[in-house]
């Protein structure tokens, strides 16, 4: 009996060793890359929505203006990383108006038939860009990239518009502008 007393006590000693542990931990931290932007008139107090430039000549080139009372765009970048911003543009074709062939408008690297310079640039509120970049994509995938920023920068965006040189209609025309932020 006096061994089986022992026999156990070594059971149990044995078990309790067999239990003995030693643990450490490590902490994972991550942070998600938040993008965010927006299109602000340049007072950055409404959403920028629309240029409206009215009737012009044809091949003729106009820029937005400068001041907090500008119609240019500021862009308030909301976000936690450097940013690549990009554009494209597209211009379908108008709804029937009675002169000409109604026909649709595209960017292109100067204006021509049917066919419109966009150019953006980014300048200060009372100074417009000393350089433009062409845009000439139409799609999300050619975008052109304009103007790197830095996480939070925020800046004033211009855009210079060269009418084409010809158009096969006298249909007002709209313009759509996209742009977009992409990580470096």
């Amino acid at each position: 009996m006096k061994s089986a007393v022992i026999l156990s006590l070594f059971a149990i000693l044995a078990v309790s060793a067999a239990f003995a542990q030693v643990t450490d931990d490590f902490n994972i931290t991550v942070t998600c890359n938040y993008i965010q932007f927006q299109l602000k008139e340049a007072d950055n107090v409404a959403n920028y929505i629309t240029w409206p430039i009215g009737n012009v000549n044809e091949g003729e080139t106009v820029e937005m203006t400068t001041g907090s009372g500008g119609d240019h765009v500021y862009v308030n970048n909301e976000s936690n990383l450097a940013l690549d911003f990009n554009a494209y543009s597209e211009s379908p074709t108008p709804t029937a108006c009675g002169y000409g062939t109604e026909t649709a408008w595209g960017p292109a690297a100067a204006a021509g038939l049917d066919a419109y310079l966009l150019e953006l640039g980014k300048g200060e509120e009372a100074t417009v860009p000393v350089a433009y970049t062409t845009i000439t994509a139409t799609t999300i995938g050619g975008a052109n990239n304009y103007y790197t920023t830095a996480a939070g920068e925020s800046y004033h965006l211009y855009t210079q518009l060269t009418t084409p040189t010809t158009s096969t209609d006298g249909c007002q025309h709209d313009i759509t502008v996209y742009i977009v932020a992409v990580t470096p």
